[in-house]
């Protein structure tokens, strides 16, 4: 950027021109040379002159007048070694050598206005060309708010100076105090969710998910779709999504019937269906899913083969194709739940075994490529008279996490546990159920806090209904909070079946099931999403989402 005009006072302009060692101000005769008589020749009293006292300018060639009096310094005036005095008794004019720089931050050429003060350029910076050390060099283009600074270092964000390209700079690269990493500002709309933002999805359209304020479109469906067997019932178990964005789907194919399957389904992120996979060979329900790091997909169950059931774990390849399958995990009569990931690639599975009337939970470890059964555990948990599990999850650490039922006695409560990688359990809490009936978690997974989230149901029997109920615990087991929700009129059963834990919200999904009469049948209504704050859920905000007992039915929501 040229350094603007200085338009200075008449007596002050006629000073500056006049002093010898300044470039002559815009359109004046420049200053006297080494060959012309200077201003601090001496006068015939022998002592220093005052250049330009006397009013009138010089003219070329013709020394400056001079006013007979030295000057109060004590050395010539116009000494390159001090800046120049101006007659308004300012020691230090801003925009001169040394002193403060003028608005703008720019000087008088050729000085450069470094660290607020006037300063000679370093050698070679402003000539437009690039020196050694030098980081860049534009010429007269160097100043603040250009590509490259005064002081030839290229402006960056981050630097406090507004460079090309930047609509903040407050000194810093740091996220979430209004300017961003980016020196951009930092707004609802921009795609990044910034404190006090609950979402930002890029735009200011309302209804779509995420609100013009960043906040949460209540009740926001994005897209549903669904999928049905015209020639029976279709239930929908587990959901999950792999690292292309899409989304699997195990359910059960005409459940409790003598020819029910294991159906396993493949959707784009758009809900379209990929690919649809029946174990035609096999009477079985789909109770739990896990996604391998290559795109694989391992459902679990149980087969009816009588006189005993038998759980059942089956890997089908990214495009629908049957892969392994491997049958007894945990021997007869018993029944797999709940299939999840190692970080090392393994199939964590989980279920229980029924011998007489008592039930035993197992796990297993399986290699994901081939099914073989790497380690298994059933027994019964010290201090219990039994207990199922009902799914499972793993962390980043490897440890492993069920959820289910367990008895203390003949009291059926909601069991979650915690166990090592290696299968060795690290504790253990049963939660009671407040009424009459029983307590029995459906889904758990761990929390970026290091605990667990979990839902599932508390059952009040004698015509009572049941309640959801979810909670939160720590690492060590201790609850954070709980909650329990009833989510229709009167003696209503409401069913937790699956939990989603995100960095604002811990979301369960449900079905409320609701008497048509006294001893008729029930009506299910379509499930439901309850999002709770992270802190507790009292006061949380609920949305509708899902589907219905006789079909499968994909829901994508905000």
């Amino acid at each position: 950027m040229s350094s603007p005009t200085h338009r200075c006072p008449a007596l002050i302009r006629i000073l500056l021109c006049a002093a010898p060692g300044l470039a002559a101000c815009p359109g004046e005769p420049a200053a006297t040379t080494a060959s012309e008589p200077t201003a601090t020749a001496a006068s015939s009293s022998g002592l220093p002159t005052d250049p330009g006292t006397s009013g009138e300018l010089p003219t070329s060639g013709e020394p400056p007048g001079t006013s007979g009096e030295p000057p109060t310094s004590g050395e010539p005036s116009g000494s390159s070694s001090e800046p120049v005095t101006a007659s308004t008794g300012e020691p230090c004019p801003p925009g001169s050598r040394g002193c403060a720089c003028l608005m703008g931050q720019v000087c008088d050429d050729p000085l450069v206005c470094i660290d607020d003060l006037c300063s000679e350029p370093t050698a070679g910076c402003g000539d437009g060309v690039l020196d050694r050390g030098e980081g860049c060099d534009d010429g007269r283009d160097n100043g603040p708010g250009n590509a490259c600074k005064a002081d030839c270092t290229v402006n960056v964000c981050g630097d406090g100076d507004l460079g090309p390209g930047e609509a903040c700079d407050d000194g810093d690269t740091r996220a979430g105090d209004g300017c961003s990493a980016g020196c951009q500002l930092e707004l609802c709309g921009d795609g990044m969710v910034d404190p006090g933002e609950a979402c930002d999805d890029g735009n200011l359209v309302a209804g779509d998910g995420c609100e013009a304020d960043c906040s949460w479109t209540p009740c926001s469906v994005v897209w549903e779709v669904s999928h049905a067997d015209p020639d029976g019932s279709l239930h929908g178990k587990k959901v999950a999504t792999d690292a292309n964005g899409d989304i699997v789907i195990v359910a059960t194919l005409r459940p409790a019937q003598v020819d029910s399957r294991l159906l396993t389904l493949k959707l784009d992120p758009a809900g379209a269906l990929i690919w649809a996979q029946e174990a035609a060979d096999l009477r079985m329900d789909g109770n739990g899913l896990a996604i391998t790091a290559d795109g694989g997909i391992v459902g679990i169950g149980v087969e009816y083969e009588q006189p005993f059931l038998r759980d059942l774990a089956r890997r089908f390849a990214p495009d629908g194709a049957p892969g392994w399958l491997t049958q007894n995990i945990a021997a007869q009569s018993s029944q797999g739940f709940g299939a999840a990931m190692t970080p090392d690639g393994a199939v964590i599975a989980a279920g229980f075994r029924q011998v007489q009337t008592t039930s035993i939970p197992w796990l297993a470890r399986l290699d994901a490529d081939t099914g073989a059964v790497l380690w298994s555990s059933a027994a019964q948990i010290p201090g219990t008279t039994g207990a199922q599990h009902l799914a499972v999850a793993v962390d980043a650490a490897g440890a492993i996490y069920t959820t289910g039922v367990v008895w203390i006695g003949d009291d059926p409560r909601l069991l979650v546990r915690k166990l090592g990688p290696d299968g060795v359990q690290q504790w253990m809490v049963a939660v009671e159920n407040p009424g009459a009936g029983f307590a029995r978690g459906w889904d758990i997974e761990p929390t970026p806090a290091g605990g667990v989230a979990v839902t599932g149901e508390f059952f009040y029997g004698g015509g009572a209904g049941g309640d959801l109920w979810v909670g939160v615990f720590d690492g060590d087991g201790a609850p954070l909070w709980s909650d329990v929700h009833n989510g229709g009129p009167g003696e209503s059963y409401d069913v937790g079946y699956g939990v989603a834990v995100g960095p604002r919200a811990t979301c369960t999904s449900s079905v409320t099931s609701i008497p048509t009469s006294t001893s008729g049948p029930t009506a299910d209504t379509p499930a439901r999403a309850t999002c709770c704050a992270p802190s507790r859920c009292p006061g949380r905000a609920r949305r509708t989402i899902a589907s219905s007992t006789s079909r499968s039915t994909a829901t994508a929501s905000r």
